[in-house]
């Protein structure tokens, strides 16, 4: 069965490879200010991601995969380096 779009306005406008396509660029794009590895699988976590929107017909699977990782990534960092604009010794 095909999967439902209506939660996706690229895909019903431009089509499912072009929604794909384009948001995960645009993504790899907000990443730029990341380390060069973190940048480049930025665009294939990206690109896992808007296959997931589509399938599921909406943002959430993003969203819920997105979070966590974000957080675990925060909270490791400041673990490792302590609070941002911390004095360092």
């Amino acid at each position: 069965p095909e999967p439902d779009r209506n939660g996706v306005p690229l895909a019903r406008t431009h089509g499912p490879r072009a929604a794909v396509l384009c948001t995960s660029f645009l993504y790899f794009m907000f990443h730029h200010s990341k380390p060069p590895l973190e940048m480049l699988s930025s665009y294939f976590g990206a690109l896992l991601l808007g296959i997931a929107c589509l399938r599921a017909g909406t943002f959430w699977p993003a969203f819920i995969l997105h979070w966590p990782l974000n957080l675990f990534v925060e909270l490791t960092a400041f673990g490792l380096e302590g609070p941002r604009g911390a004095i360092q010794r």
